[in-house]
């Protein structure tokens, strides 16, 4: 559980190491653990996601500085809030979810405010993903006793696994330039609750404007040099 905490720890490399240890161990046979560690590594997923939104991500949220820092006063970071508040299993939220970096899909989501009963619906379907993945190192694993057949099977299941997240790519980046297209005035238009943050933008680069240092700005003899 420890390790979906760091932030450059994806959930991958996790399922995959699963698919390799426990498979093999379970005392009932091979399929049931594989059946086993699926299900760990989706419970494990939907627990760091919770916990990480939460508690990460809801402390985070308190603090102007990264509030400004994540942008979410942006249009892009209004478009993502606007899909992931929506209701329910819609297209758009389980494409970010399940699309998205773990870490950082999970804290933005705290930092937004959304629901965590909501996001973890909306993560579900990222057991389409899991599942192969799991299977992928568990095929690894007996392939040196087992035959080639089950590498066969393991690089199939490799392969669908990287069509699996890249269906959820697209549709991530599909999702949030439909939000895009359909509500753009609204997301562009300022918002009461930004104003400190838009106030912040203004003056860093209000700063960076006057500070900017010309070339015709510069003393004689520093350019005759």
């Amino acid at each position: 559980f420890s390790f979906f905490f760091p932030p450059p720890m994806p959930g991958p490399p996790i399922y995959l190491f699963g698919g390799f240890v426990i498979a093999d161990k379970c005392p009932f046979g091979f399929w049931w653990g594989v059946a086993v560690c699926v299900v760990l590594c989706f419970a494990l997923k939907l627990v760091a996601c919770a916990v990480q939104q939460k508690l990460i991500g809801g402390y985070l949220s308190t603090k102007l500085w990264v509030r400004r820092a994540c942008g979410v006063h942006t249009p892009l970071m209004r478009a993502i809030e606007r899909v992931l508040r929506r209701p329910g299993l819609s297209l758009g939220k389980v494409m970010i979810l399940c699309g998205g970096p773990d870490w950082p899909t999970s804290v933005l989501a705290g930092i937004l405010g959304v629901s965590v009963w909501q996001c973890e619906l909306g993560t579900c379907p990222v057991i389409a993903s899991v599942v192969p993945l799991v299977m992928t190192g568990s095929c690894y694993l007996r392939q040196g006793e087992h035959g080639e057949v089950w590498g066969r099977l393991g690089n199939f299941m490799f392969a669908l696994t990287g069509l699996i997240s890249a269906a959820f790519w697209a549709g991530a980046a599909w999702a949030i330039q439909d939000e895009f297209d359909r509500n753009h005035a609204a997301l562009c238009a300022p918002r009461v609750e930004f104003v400190e943050l838009d106030w912040l933008d203004f003056k860093a680069a209000e700063a960076s404007r006057r500070c900017a240092l010309r070339w015709a700005d510069m003393p004689r003899c520093l350019r005759a040099a």
